[in-house]
């Protein structure tokens, strides 16, 4: 399953606060770079966003790997992912 397929499932099956998200209306392809780090719209948007905590929270929950989520890249989400594969590892 591809990245943008991922999305839209999780669209579907989406929580609740993704409905208060300021990205809601917005065209889901600009959180998703084909390369690079996110456009400064797109975390301009993120960052004055009710739900930007929660979006962000999911995303690493998640183990999302593609978009941007709570105003960070993929890039800039490895460390916590790492972190917290630690944390469950009980290291």
């Amino acid at each position: 399953m591809n990245s943008f397929d991922q999305f839209v499932k999780q669209i579907v099956d989406r929580p609740t606060w993704m409905g208060r998200a300021s990205c809601s209306n917005l065209d889901v392809e600009m959180f998703f770079p084909k390369k690079g780090a996110p456009k400064k719209e797109v975390v301009k948007i993120c960052n004055s966003c009710p739900v930007q905590e929660e979006c962000l929270s999911f995303a690493v929950l998640n183990g999302e790997r593609q978009g941007t989520w709570g105003g960070l890249s993929s890039g800039a989400r490895r460390g916590m992912y790492t972190k917290i594969k630690k944390e469950k590892e009980g290291r």
